[in-house]
């Protein structure tokens, strides 16, 4: 907050900090005045530090400078201010820019240290915390990159603050993904909402992309990759392979308008569940049946079947030219109770001797199903 000496921040600006009476670190031996370590509430660039006066009386020439915060202590300098008057007497207010002020960027929730110094030869300084003080010269110059030691003016005679400009936003956009986490089977695809909306005005076009975190062995798919009106939205879909097992985080970035930002989402995978069975020599087809329970509103999930021959191949999985009958619910209001049939029929040739094949079977959130596999 600024002091209470009927002073107006500028349009946007922000106070770096203003100084206390007690409770400052001990230094000593040179004649610089330490005044606070203070925090910013936001970024922006540095435009002045000023000195305030309650009860100094005597004018003399000075500058203030600005420098980093190391643990507490202070680090190195960031920059100073050109020389000027320091005007005393009770509630005066003397303003300090140039210099390099003005190339000093302020970080939000960053701590600093605000000091000054005066061209009189010999001045009078108070140990903040013994209490004790005493006259010490130095030559009058420019601050040095780092402070070795520090002594006090007599600090009930002064106060400081900075103004730092912080600009009014500008045109931005935000990309929030629904649901931020989903839970598949093992062979099914995890599919996401992402929705945009503008801010300040923005009308760039964004566009998206897949840019890490996708499961091994498939292309994760944005759609469209493109979106230039606002509210907009487009899909992520993430397929899964059946040997697919996991957690995995993908990544979208979206970038517009000189703006860049990134949705994350959660795709976990339950590995598929094994289930051998012989298969006669002659055999043409095999059926997997999939049956399991079902209460709740919306879309049930989805089961995912894949038969592997002995060794591994051949393998027949849904999305290789397999018929199936995949009972399609979709409830909306109350919830119900339902049976879930998931039906698969497979072709297969060229078994001229009896073989053990295996059914690999995903269903995720459902912990309890029936499989039954037919022969013919």
């Amino acid at each position: 907050m600024l002091l209470s000496c009927g002073l107006t921040s500028p349009a946007y600006a922000d106070t770096l900090g203003s100084v206390g009476v007690s409770g400052f670190p001990t230094y000593s031996g040179v004649g610089y005045w330490l005044l606070e370590r203070v925090q910013s509430g936001s970024s922006g660039t540095l435009t002045s530090i000023t000195i305030y006066t309650s009860g100094a009386s005597g004018s003399q020439t000075g500058r203030v400078a600005i420098y980093a915060d190391s643990a507490g202590n202070v680090g190195s300098k960031l920059g100073e201010s050109a020389d000027g008057t320091l005007s005393t007497g009770t509630a005066v207010q003397t303003t300090f820019t140039s210099g390099t002020l003005s190339s000093v960027s302020i970080s939000s929730s960053t701590y600093y240290w605000l000091v000054f110094e005066l061209s009189g030869s010999s001045f009078y300084y108070r140990d903040g915390v013994a209490g004790k003080g005493g006259y010490c010269a130095r030559a009058y110059g420019s601050f040095p990159d780092t402070l070795t030691g520090v002594v006090y003016l007599n600090l009930r005679e002064y106060g400081v603050y900075a103004t730092y400009s912080t600009a009014p936003p500008g045109p931005d956009f935000t990309i929030t993904p629904s649901p931020a986490s989903q839970s598949v089977g093992a062979g099914s695809t995890a599919s996401f909402t992402l929705d945009l909306a503008a801010l300040n005005g923005f009308t760039d076009i964004v566009t998206l992309s897949v840019t890490s975190g996708c499961p091994s062995g498939v292309t994760c798919d944005v759609s469209p990759t493109s979106v230039s009106s606002f509210p907009g939205s487009s899909t992520l879909s993430v397929p899964t392979l059946i040997t697919t097992s996991g957690s995995y985080s993908v990544v979208v970035t979206a970038s517009g308008g000189g703006q860049t930002h990134t949705a994350t989402v959660s795709v976990s995978v339950s590995g598929a569940a094994q289930y051998s069975f012989n298969v006669k020599s002659g055999a043409t087809q095999i059926v997997v049946t999939l049956m399991y329970a079902w209460s709740g509103s919306g879309t049930p999930p989805a089961g995912s079947i894949t038969i592997v021959g002995p060794g591994g191949t051949p393998q027949y999985g849904e999305s290789s030219g397999a018929v199936y009958d995949r009972t399609s619910i979709a409830v909306s209001g109350s919830s119900s109770a339902y049976t879930v049939l998931h039906r698969v029929t497979f072709t297969v040739s060229g078994i001229t001797s009896p073989q053990v094949w295996t059914a690999l079977v995903s269903l995720a959130s459902v912990s309890t199903y029936n499989v039954m596999i037919e022969v013919s």
